[in-house]
């Protein structure tokens, strides 16, 4: 677990467009990390509808790690969603 690693682990639930809540709370606490999980949406999709972790990627404080979805990591490459990453040979 996250505990287990030395990690401190807050839950909390944020409303309104999400990257502009996620940033003020990094911004607030302090974050080291934002971690956040991509739609793997094609550039016309995101041209139109914006994308979070774009937003994410200009304006955090910290650093950012973004996780393609499953499919985009390929098959061969696997997925491991309790450790919230992909993991790429």
């Amino acid at each position: 677990t996250a505990e287990a690693a030395g990690l401190e682990v807050h839950p909390t639930v944020l409303e309104g467009r999400p990257s502009e809540q996620v940033l003020e709370l990094a911004r607030r606490t302090g974050a080291d990390l934002i971690a956040a999980g991509s739609h793997g949406r094609g550039f016309f999709t995101r041209l139109l509808t914006g994308s979070t972790s774009t937003a994410l990627l200009r304006a955090a404080p910290c650093a950012v790690l973004v996780v393609p979805p499953q499919a985009a990591v390929g098959e061969e490459a696997g997925f491991a969603p309790e450790l919230g990453m992909a993991l790429v040979p």
